[in-house]
């Protein structure tokens, strides 16, 4: 992100930045950490935005299919475990389970992120 604010001059102007003056990465990882991550506001957010798609694009009605995948996770990560795949493939992490819409334009409605146990 901070890469593409500083070469692209369209993309900073759009995002309320100076071509000159553009945030450092480590703002980015302070924000998340301090504000997004706090009382769930991504999920808020993500909810929010939800919301919006259905009122805007008249859904009264939804097919959905379920779907996760593993994610990775450091090792000493407290909050991760190891989970399994199959019988020979396991990993150390979180699971990211998506609901999502099956017709015309698919979309996330849903995300859950558990431990990979």
């Amino acid at each position: 992100m901070t890469k593409a604010l500083k070469e692209k001059l369209r993309f900073a102007y759009l995002c309320g930045f100076s071509f000159s003056e553009t945030p450092a990465h480590n703002t980015f990882s302070i924000f998340i950490e301090n504000e997004l991550l706090k009382d769930d506001k991504i999920l808020q957010i993500f909810h929010s935005l939800v919301a919006q798609i259905f009122t805007l694009a008249k859904i009264h009605h939804i097919e959905f299919g379920i779907d996760g995948t593993q994610l990775s996770a450091q090792p000493n990560d407290p909050e991760a475990n190891w989970g399994f795949k199959t019988k020979t493939f396991y990993f150390f992490g979180y699971k990211v389970i998506l609901l999502v819409s099956v017709k015309d334009s698919p979309f996330p409605f849903a995300v859950e992120v558990v431990s990979g146990n």
